[in-house]
């Protein structure tokens, strides 16, 4: 597998045929599906259903999308990062837990890059577990993680907070509830985000404090997986409103959790008493003074019938 298959597997999955990923990738639609033969090959399943008019993702299609993007993310940042030194510029290293990116870090680094182009951001993406050693190692000049993160080790600040959810399929019979109890978990298996996410032991925290602890169906290590498979019918599980507003997963109904404090929060941290680089305290000011636009929606517009 190399980083040009992914890139022409993410083409073909944007546009729904090998024909217009083709032209849009400056290769023969016979080259082009012979390199997505060549993956499948490689993973041992099909990535493509072949249709009449297109084609269309399989199961494991949905699986490797959101990894095939964020690898190839990575590895323009990285080419990116070092043009950018080889032209004398700075390069600025953060790290980030998963969604963050998508939900938040990505839109911003983007506009910081594009109003300072002698300063480069260089994105790891790290399990939300993976972040404030990251940060500790000096590995990252910057953190944004989910809180909360150590008060004793880092300075940090809440950036953004969206509300917890559970979804549910839209013939669920919770699907018309306007929010729902964590007692509901009581005997209620669930799908969720693995032990090296925050999102499984802030749950897990807060069912304890009850007096018992969720019985999980499923670990996650992404989000969408969750999604689509409460989109499938094949159980109920955890989410975030915002991520449930984005990714637009049909059948499925996001229902608040009945806890007002109960938040996935993300936190802009770095090593307390380090100095930071120009370009590093550069991007810390300018998202301080620019997350305020990614608050989270109201909740009412977040729940339509059918995400």
């Amino acid at each position: 597998m190399d980083i040009r298959q992914l890139r022409y597997f993410i083409q073909v999955c944007k546009h729904g045929s090998i024909s217009q990923a083709a032209k849009n990738s400056y290769i023969s639609s016979q080259g082009l599906n012979m390199s997505i033969l060549r993956l499948e090959n490689e993973l041992n399943c099909k990535l493509f259903q072949r249709m009449g008019n297109g084609v269309e993702l399989t199961g494991a299609g949905q699986l490797l999308l959101p990894h095939a993007e964020r690898i190839v993310r990575e590895m323009d940042a990285i080419t990116e990062a070092f043009h950018l030194h080889g032209r004398g510029g700075q390069v600025v290293n953060i790290g980030c837990a998963f969604g963050v990116t998508a939900e938040l870090i990505g839109e911003l680094t983007f506009l910081f890059q594009r109003e300072n182009p002698d300063y480069a951001v260089m994105i790891t993406e790290l399990r939300d577990l993976e972040c404030e050693p990251s940060v500790r190692r000096q590995e990252v000049d910057l953190g944004f993680g989910i809180g909360p993160v150590s008060e004793q080790d880092f300075e940090s600040w809440l950036i953004y907070s969206s509300p917890y959810c559970l979804l549910v399929h839209e013939d669920h019979a919770l699907a018309r509830e306007e929010k729902v109890s964590l007692d509901l978990l009581r005997s209620v298996p669930i799908m969720i985000m693995d032990h090296w996410n925050r999102t499984y032991s802030l749950i897990n925290d807060r069912c304890r404090e009850r007096g018992f602890e969720f019985e999980a169906q499923y670990l996650a290590a992404e989000v969408s997986t969750i999604h689509r498979l409460v989109s499938a019918g094949q159980g109920i599980g955890v989410s975030v409103i915002s991520a449930a507003a984005k990714l637009i997963t049909p059948h499925v109904v996001a229902i608040p959790f009945d806890e007002p404090d109960l938040n996935w929060n993300v936190v802009l941290f770095h090593n307390r008493g380090n100095s930071l680089s120009a370009a590093a305290q550069a991007l810390k000011q300018y998202v301080l003074e620019n997350c305020v636009r990614f608050q989270s929606p109201d909740l009412r517009q977040c729940k339509p019938k059918s995400l």
